[in-house]
């Protein structure tokens, strides 16, 4: 891999709807020329898949992570994934090696969501007695501001099931699946933006990503607001220009859950010792260097494919 692809993964992450000949046009490239980068990233295994992220407050989805130790296995996203079967509560699982755990590559942290807060604390405590005999069991709660509240139509409903099949179909097929006018869904794609519905993204593998480190953080204390966080990230830009943060998640209690990516371990130290500089002491830090992510249904795509397979009863 080179700049190039880095930047392309960079706005597919950003928005997976993107056309390849303006993704070309950002990096001195043909359209074409894109298109062939992204099937050899799939090839290889860089791109999993291209995904429809929505925000899980929109379907009254409670979601928070899961971190704890398990015993030392060569494929730990694996052997968990077959313990929790095929429910959707379970949504990601990812492995790798947390360094503060001398000889252990055990890490994983576990994406769980609830059809309200009740069920999330039944899931977590049924993720707990599923894989037992664990070390550090921690929850991290995702923090969900207040959003504009949208009213999920039948046809936005439609578009929303449609993106989530294939985030990249074209408003033509959207069009055409979801038996309405290329303006209407022009105009529900528009409402996805505006109301924060959720973003277009992909979902990859960090261990297939060549010059870039990649490392899971969350950092947590008890009586600082969150605006003192992001003062702490503005300050780690500031230092290392060539730091990425991606999904940074507020969390309750205060704090931040974030995916980084570095380009030395030279620089995770700088980003470390920054941390604990300005938190001083008294608070949680957690890091882990991910191997290896499992992707699964989640939750919000059945409460969609449920939705969907009552108003088709209706209907018929």
């Amino acid at each position: 891999m080179d700049e190039n692809d880095l930047k392309i993964l960079e706005i597919l992450d950003e928005d997976s709807r993107t056309p390849y000949d303006f993704i070309g046009k950002k990096v001195n490239l043909t359209g074409n020329a894109v298109r062939t980068r992204v099937i050899r990233m799939i090839e290889d295994g860089v791109i999993d898949d291209f995904i429809f992220k929505i925000h899980p407050s929109v379907f009254e989805v409670d979601n928070c992570y899961v971190y704890f130790q398990y015993p030392q296995s060569a494929s730990i996203a694996a052997v968990i994934s077959k313990k929790l079967g095929d429910d959707p509560h379970y949504c990601e699982i990812i492995s790798g090696y947390d360094p503060s755990y001398a000889g252990s590559d055990g890490s994983v942290i576990v994406y769980v969501m609830g059809q309200g807060e009740e069920d999330l604390h039944k899931q977590v405590d049924k993720l707990k007695r599923k894989i037992n005999d664990v070390d550090d069991f921690l929850v991290i709660k995702r923090y969900t501001p207040p959003i504009e509240k949208v009213k999920i139509n039948n046809s936005l409903l439609k578009v929303i099931h449609v993106l989530i099949q294939d985030v990249r179909t074209s408003v033509a097929n959207l069009a055409r699946d979801c038996k309405m006018t290329s303006k209407s869904v022009k105009y529900y794609l528009d409402q996805i933006t505006r109301y924060k519905i959720g973003r277009f993204s992909i979902n990859t593998q960090p261990n297939k990503i060549s010059q870039r480190i990649f490392i899971n953080m969350y950092i947590s204390k008890e009586n600082v607001d969150y605006i003192r966080f992001e003062q702490l990230f503005d300050s780690i830009l500031k230092k290392i220009k060539s730091v990425i943060f991606n999904n940074q998640l507020l969390v309750d209690p205060p704090g931040v859950y974030c995916e980084i990516t570095t380009e030395s371990l030279e620089e995770i130290d700088q980003i470390e010792h920054t941390i604990r500089s300005f938190m001083e002491d008294n608070y949680t830090f957690k890091k882990m260097f991910p191997s290896k992510i499992i992707y699964r249904k989640n939750l919000i795509e059945k409460i969609v494919q449920d939705r969907i397979e009552a108003l088709e009863k209706m209907t018929d």
